[in-house]
């Protein structure tokens, strides 16, 4: 066979394809049969490549990065089974709409299905949790084949982005050599492919479909006909966050409804007063905060909020219920009325205007029970603050302090189980404008050390990055701290350490006759592992910390910190579920008294 470097340019145009329409952001996992792509990858000005040796972290390394900048970022792997790495990656990426472009390196059709090393089936290797699936075959030299490379790539690329954001996989196959070779003279095809190169291919654009005019007359209509509306923002789209926080004010000053906002929205932090949304959990699992306010209308936007109070009311199916935005009609407890899909925010915009113009007795009625339940989340915000204050270093406090330490512009990033919780029920309002990204597509713990690792590579190095998660979330990551060591501008990570997954003890489980041991060992998993000291043991500055003092202090310093920074905070392990019901007896008193 006659030597040629066809492999080379095929990557090449192929790479330089998914720069011109669009990706900034790769990360490769080293590997033979990927050589021409990491090669190109190399080569390519427009594209940033981190290198991540272990596929699974590379995957949540490259979720991290379209996380936090909404575009498509690039996954490089070689063969056999390195891209099923991704997979629990993938998954989210999907569930969160998050743009991700995977791509894997293939052996060619000779070497399938014959026992050759580190070749499998690697077709529809995602299923359905991918919105496309291409393959490539092995490079061509004729002029179709090469223009094909580029259209797809641009495909791709835009499949990615929308209208339904997400995953996308390409399995792209090459045959030996892979490396560049040595070549008597210049080949047939160079003509063609320089022609392509110069050429400009397709650059991308997408978005999320528009709601109808019926479909926002039936909003308006609800609303309109509505005497008290509490409206609650769940989990915010990547690719809606930037218009998201905007829209929700401007639709609930119009609607005169009471705002609710989780901490993984847009709605909840930096806001003007008169705009901030209330916890949810504290102030809905309230049964006179719901008596006083009497919602007949409640609507969701985005994906559905974590808060156990917001799901029994939600499930209870005796007020009006809408859902907006979120993909497939989101409605776990299917008491919903109303369900729009599509761009979210402009469909709140287009509905504050017309909502404008309403100005009858129900619009009246709703502003005097937005006017009640501001008065009553304002007795909780400070029953909160006072059973804090007097209150042991505890999760509940962990989560308030991380929030009031945020300057403007940090981007956070919490975990799932127990940590969220806390946020959303004790981590107040906040007034910095912080940017809250979240892993709750899939709602798992996996990847998350990682996933802050991508976000810090991803971010300007003036805004600090911190990751809060739950001691079980660091053990299940500690794989990410190697790849946590390469950041260059502050990343926290703070991990709550109860010893184990103490939110079984307050789950239903907890309270049942289960033989407290059986529930110890096989859901709590205490592990007696130290994050700061296998931090420490990686070369990354770590603290262990036990009072709510050290904690501050630990944290100003790792905020102000050019690296990797893990700050443990060490909390009683059995007492957490006691401790959380003197804090919202507290609450409830207080919008007892409030309500009278």
């Amino acid at each position: 066979m006659t030597p040629s470097n066809l492999h080379s340019a095929w990557a090449r145009l192929f790479v330089s394809s998914l720069a011109t329409a669009g990706v900034r952001h790769a990360v490769l996992s080293p590997g033979s049969r990927s050589t021409p792509l990491a090669l190109a990858l190399a080569a390519e000005g427009r594209i940033r490549t981190t290198v991540v040796i272990d596929e699974r972290a590379a995957g949540f390394v490259a979720l991290g990065i379209a996380r936090t900048t909404a575009s498509p970022s690039l996954l490089v792997c070689t063969s056999g089974t390195a891209g099923a790495h991704y997979y629990p990656a993938v998954i989210e990426a999907s569930e969160s709409e998050i743009p991700l472009v995977v791509v894997t390196a293939d052996r060619p059709w000779e070497l399938q299905r014959c026992g050759a090393s580190q070749t499998i089936d690697q077709t529809r290797l995602f299923g359905a949790f991918v919105r496309h699936a291409a393959q490539i075959g092995e490079p061509a030299p004729h002029l179709e084949a090469l223009r094909a490379v580029a259209r797809i790539a641009g495909r791709v690329v835009m499949q990615a982005r929308g209208p339904h954001p997400g995953p996308v996989h390409v399995d792209m196959a090459f045959r030996k050599p892979l490396e560049p070779v040595a070549v008597a003279a210049r080949e047939s095809w160079e003509d063609d492919v320089e022609a392509l190169l110069a050429r400009a291919a397709v650059t991308t654009f997408a978005g999320l479909p528009r709601a109808s005019d019926e479909a926002l007359a039936a909003l308006v209509a609800r609303v309109a006909d509505s005497k008290s509306t509490l409206v609650v923002a769940g989990p915010t789209r990547a690719v809606e966050r930037s218009r998201m926080a905007h829209a929700i004010a401007a639709f609930v000053r119009a609607a005169g409804a009471t705002l609710l906002a989780e901490p993984t929205s847009a709605a909840r932090f930096g806001a003007a007063p008169e705009d901030a949304g209330h916890p949810c959990d504290p102030v809905v699992g309230s049964g006179s905060f719901v008596s006083a306010v009497d919602p007949d209308l409640l609507i969701e936007i985005g994906a559905p909020p974590v808060s156990a109070a917001w799901s029994k009311l939600a499930s209870r199916g005796t007020s009006e219920r809408v859902v907006l935005g979120a993909p497939g009609h989101a409605d776990p407890h299917g008491t919903a009325t109303l369900a729009i899909e599509g761009d979210a925010p402009d469909l709140l915009l287009r509905a504050a205007h017309a909502l404008a113009e309403v100005a009858d007795a129900s619009a009246r009625a709703r502003r005097a029970s937005s006017s009640r339940a501001r008065t009553l989340g304002g007795a909780a915000a400070r029953a909160t603050s006072r059973a804090l204050d007097a209150a042991p270093f505890s999760e509940a406090s962990i989560a308030r302090t991380v929030i009031d330490a945020l300057p403007s512009g940090a981007v956070l990033l919490v975990g799932n189980s127990g940590v969220v919780r806390e946020l959303d029920a004790w981590g107040g309002a906040g007034t910095s404008a912080i940017e809250v990204h979240h892993q709750r597509g899939a709602a798992g713990i996996d990847g998350l050390i990682a996933g802050a690792s991508g976000a810090r590579f991803a971010t300007d190095v003036a805004r600090p990055v911190v990751v809060l998660l739950g001691d079980v979330s660091a053990v299940h990551d500690l794989g990410g701290l190697v790849v946590a060591r390469e950041a260059s501008a502050p990343l926290v990570i703070v991990v709550v350490h109860n010893d184990g997954g103490r939110i079984f003890e307050q789950l239903p489980l907890g309270c049942t006759h289960v033989d407290p041991d059986v529930i110890e060992r096989c859901f709590v998993t205490p592990h007696g592992i130290s994050p700061s000291a296998v931090a420490a043991s990686l070369g990354i500055a770590s603290s262990r910390v036990e009072t709510g003092l050290a904690f501050r202090a630990a944290l100003q310093e790792a905020l102000a910190a050019p690296r990797a920074t893990v700050v443990e905070a060490v909390v009683p392990p059995r007492d957490a579920a006691a401790r959380t019901r003197a804090v919202r007896q507290s609450i409830d008193r207080a919008i007892a008294e409030a309500a009278r």
